[in-house]
């Protein structure tokens, strides 16, 4: 009897709540299709600039946590799952050194495990607005973007087809994007609930 209570507690500890585990392998341990209001850690998103946000959620923590990261969006669709995972760092002054370490240290975790990026970028994205002078005495000559593409997914990163590591220039933040498989069915499902709704 004592043998099969212990077997019970044990299998009890490596199931976990419904919060807590994660199998798919989506990066930290979200799953394709929970939607993101079923982890208590994560809430609705509250639009910017007073727009709509319907499909965003923002989480102070996740299934698998990561010592560098303090808060997650996700992309969840309803019919089609997650969209997107958007992972950033403390915000840090743009000139602090721990920024620039953060995006090595993130690309260099995904290199480990993934390989090297298809694409390195260090040029200015016009999108935001900064002067090449200021983004090279913001960042010197090191590279803001690193990108990793592989349209049939990473192996053992669940429904993972892309991955950037980026900075911020409007914030002192790192940013990690894993675009899902699901993106291209999440962006159609949108355009026909707006054209839906008229």
């Amino acid at each position: 009897m004592k043998q099969v209570i212990i077997i019970a507690m044990i299998g009890l500890l490596f199931m976990g709540s419904s919060n807590v585990r994660a199998d798919n392998g989506n990066p930290f341990g979200f799953e394709t299709q929970t939607h993101p209001l079923q982890y208590e850690y994560c809430k609705k998103t509250e639009a910017e600039y007073g727009g709509r946000e319907p499909f965003l959620y923002e989480c102070r923590s996740a299934p698998r946590v990561h010592p560098d990261i303090e808060r997650i969006s996700l992309k969840f669709v309803e019919d089609v799952g997650l969209c997107f995972i958007r992972a950033a760092s403390p915000d840090y002054a743009l000139f602090d050194k721990r920024l620039k370490d953060l995006i090595d240290g993130f690309k260099d975790q995904i290199v480990k495990k993934y390989g090297p990026p298809t694409s390195e970028l260090k040029e200015v994205d016009p999108q935001f607005l900064v002067t090449e002078k200021e983004y090279r005495l913001i960042t010197g000559d090191e590279k803001y973007r690193y990108d990793w593409e592989q349209k049939s997914g990473f192996s053992g990163l669940g429904d993972v087809a892309r991955i950037s590591v980026e900075r911020g220039f409007q914030s002192g933040r790192a940013f990690i994007f894993f675009e899902l498989k699901t993106s291209e069915a999440c962006q159609k499902k949108e355009d026909e609930l707006r054209f839906h709704a008229f």
